[in-house]
């Protein structure tokens, strides 16, 4: 017996080691990382969405230009793309027919050739569309080798969507977004008389996860949708990047009403994503959400993991209690039309839910916010399934879509104040 537990005490340290030089790589492709961010405006009227292009340049003049990465605007404003060393050209154009690509007569402008090197920032780029096109249309010579994805269609049971990748986004993120291409994914063809629920997972969580959540959906009045993403970044970058995926499926569908339903540290991602949001649109897009079992006061063992770790997966840093970016969670507050529903996980002899400790779960700003508070007798993961979740969910989804945008009837007032609180059964 003692020899057994000693091996298995051996395998884990020799894992867990494992796990540490693989996010070392990437770790070291991140530091190197540098960035390319500025703002764009548009001469006279604006009628178009705003496609703004990371393109790389080819070492020779036989190779063709690759499309790295696409932010979709909605109106003239902010940009920036993480970029590796290279030769870049950053380009924005109204795109009329919204084919991601400059087509004829479409105005458009464009940045000198940007060489970067390691660690190169360059901040203050400024994109000024005017009346006459100012970039070539975009040949076949451009491949598009963009790593996210908005609105592809996916199934549950799709390798993307299971707990390998779930894994390898924590410790190999960049490795998950070469093979896997993140983003948001529907499970069926989209259609405008339903309503868009997005499902949002946790550090090291996936798709899958929410099979119960998604089986048990009234599809006669939503329709499931996926964000998967490399959860081992920083938690604001993941925020960055659902905030665009939000904004270009309203470009893309226009879509004005959606849920989120967000578990463990995918509701820290949404809460930041929104404030991201609520920036950009004077009306919410998104029209309720459900937190499940999340640390939206941040996570004491991950402060112990950033202080002793031999290196470091970068979402850790902002979720340290009290530090930065938690500290900066709340500053822009909810809309009082959106209903939010609090579901926090206990046990009876774990501290929390074996996870996230109780009192990091109801943050007291996140209290004040919440319309629902309701406890589940359930580990961090199993909440997931349980029978109380999915009833609150439900009602949440309810209320989400009763909440419908400006403009169409019955759009309820909701008083934050009034919260419902229990943790029994």
């Amino acid at each position: 017996m003692f020899f057994r537990m000693r091996l298995a005490l051996a395998m884990g340290v020799l894992l867990v080691g494992c796990r540490f030089h693989a996010l070392d790589g990437d770790v070291a492709q991140l530091n190197a990382q540098g960035r390319l961010s500025g703002g764009v405006s548009v001469e006279g009227r604006h009628e178009y969405p705003i496609a703004v292009a990371l393109l790389e340049l080819p070492r020779r003049p036989w190779d063709p230009v690759r499309l790295r990465q696409m932010v979709v605007l909605e109106r003239p404003g902010s940009f920036h793309f993480p970029v590796e060393r290279g030769r870049y050209r950053v380009v924005a154009f109204e795109d009329a027919n919204r084919d991601d690509r400059i087509s004829e007569g479409e105005r458009s402008t464009g940045t000198e050739v940007l060489q970067i090197d390691r660690r190169d920032f360059r901040d203050e780029l400024t994109l000024h569309i005017a009346d006459e096109p100012a970039v070539p249309m975009m040949s076949d010579r451009v491949v598009d080798e963009r790593r996210f994805v908005v609105g592809a269609l996916g199934e549950l049971d799709e390798s993307r969507f299971g707990p390998r990748v779930g894994e390898q986004s924590v410790w190999r993120p960049l490795d998950m977004i070469d093979r896997h291409q993140p983003g948001l994914y529907q499970l069926e063809r989209y259609d405008p008389t339903r309503i868009p629920v997005i499902f949002v997972h946790g550090l090291g969580g996936y798709g899958q996860q929410f099979r119960a959540l998604i089986e048990a959906l009234d599809r006669e009045r939503f329709q499931p949708w996926l964000f998967i993403y490399p959860s081992g970044l920083r938690v604001q970058r993941s925020a960055e990047l659902l905030h665009s995926v939000i904004r270009q499926s309203h470009i893309d569908h226009r879509t004005q009403h959606l849920c989120v339903v967000a578990h463990s540290v995918g509701g820290v991602v949404t809460r930041k994503a929104l404030a991201l949001h609520l920036a950009e649109y004077d009306e919410a897009l998104v029209r309720g959400l459900t937190t499940i079992a999340s640390p939206m006061g941040g996570l004491s063992s991950v402060a112990a993991g950033v202080r002793m770790a031999p290196e470091i997966v970068p979402a850790w840093y902002d979720l340290v209690p009290n530090e930065g970016f938690m500290r900066t969670l709340y500053d822009t507050p909810l809309p009082p039309r959106m209903p939010y529903t609090l579901l926090f996980s206990y046990q009876e002899d774990a501290v929390g839910d074996g996870v996230v400790p109780v009192h990091s779960q109801l943050r007291a700003e996140a209290q004040r916010e919440a319309t629902t508070i309701r406890g589940v007798d359930a580990s961090h993961i199993e909440v997931l399934d349980d029978a109380v979740t999915l009833r609150f969910v439900r009602r949440s989804l309810a209320r989400c879509a009763e909440n419908r945008p400006p403009g169409s009837p019955s759009v309820p007032v909701v008083n934050h104040a009034d919260a419902v609180v229990s943790s029994a059964r």
